[in-house]
């Protein structure tokens, strides 16, 4: 999906016949002006986390993001723009069952492996970002109303929403090797069969991030100071937003009964990426 977009969007970035946003469609030349721009983006968006080990399906969440711009218009065809986004991702992950074990000591300090399995376990991640975009566009008009477009740039982002929520269903049993015991559905030393399970938690990720952004429409002149921008826009994340160092292999999905942890701190990758519509105002200064 990412190779895709990025090919579709560069091709028409740096097509003869599609350039520019914020731009004043019947000044192709001419002094430079500021503009300002604000622009609402709904999108389906993707949280994917890599390194798990675990075979889960994914369902990508529908979400809206929003962006304001203040930028300098170049001889009617170039712009430069920072301004302020607001980026939201998410995701579902669903596993029909899962198993895993780990080593424990019980309050009598006597060594034992956890084992547990769960089912129909789900997660729901969401990530949201505000941001600094810096961008470069260009346009050229087709007509005295109507123009193309293309946009670049990079988003300086800092996170504001790193959660997860789960539920699952969950059964934990206790096997003791110098007994040769397994103890199983006794809640009441900790090892609970079938138990119904909520967690909320924090995703752990990187504090500052940079997401390349890039965009492609048209611009329609309503007046002589103002137009409407429809396009695409696609955004994600330059590298790893995990803020671990390498796989936590010591982490397991969960760590005790009612304690599920993320299946991000599972892996050793999270990325984040983002394809929707454009729909926004510019107001050029007189």
């Amino acid at each position: 999906m990412r190779a895709k977009a990025i090919e579709v969007l560069l091709f028409i970035l740096f097509s003869p016949i599609a350039f520019g946003q914020g731009i004043d469609i019947h000044e192709r030349t001419g002094k430079t002006r500021v503009y300002f721009g604000i622009s609402v983006l709904p999108a389906q968006s993707k949280v994917m986390n890599e390194g798990t080990g675990l075979e889960f399906q994914q369902t990508p969440a529908n979400t809206i993001s929003g962006s304001m711009e203040l930028g300098i218009l170049v001889q009617g065809w170039l712009s430069i723009s920072i301004g302020l986004r607001y980026s939201a991702f998410g995701q579902e992950l669903r596993l029909a069952q899962v198993t895993g074990q780990y080593s424990a000591i019980d309050s009598e300090n006597d060594n034992y492996e956890m084992r547990w399995t769960g089912t129909n376990v789900q997660e729901n991640q969401k990530l949201s970002f505000v941001g600094i975009p810096v961008c470069l566009g260009f346009q050229i008009p087709i007509s005295s109303k109507i123009a193309f477009y293309g946009k670049g740039g990079i988003d300086i982002c800092k996170p504001i929403t790193q959660s997860y929520s789960s539920n699952g269903v969950f059964s934990y049993s206790g096997y003791y090797p110098e007994y040769n015991v397994l103890l199983s559905n006794l809640p009441e030393y900790g090892f609970p069969s079938d138990l119904n399970t909520n967690a909320t938690g924090k995703l752990n990720v990187k504090s500052v991030n940079l997401n390349p952004i890039f965009s492609a429409g048209a611009n329609f002149r309503i007046s002589n100071n103002a137009l409407i921008t429809i396009g695409a826009f696609y955004t994600y994340s330059l590298s790893n937003l995990y803020a671990s160092d390498g796989a936590a292999t010591s982490t397991e999905l969960t760590s005790g009964p009612s304690i599920v942890n993320s299946m991000m701190a599972l892996g050793n990758k999270a990325l984040v990426q983002s394809l929707g519509i454009s729909l926004g105002l510019i107001f050029m200064a007189k």
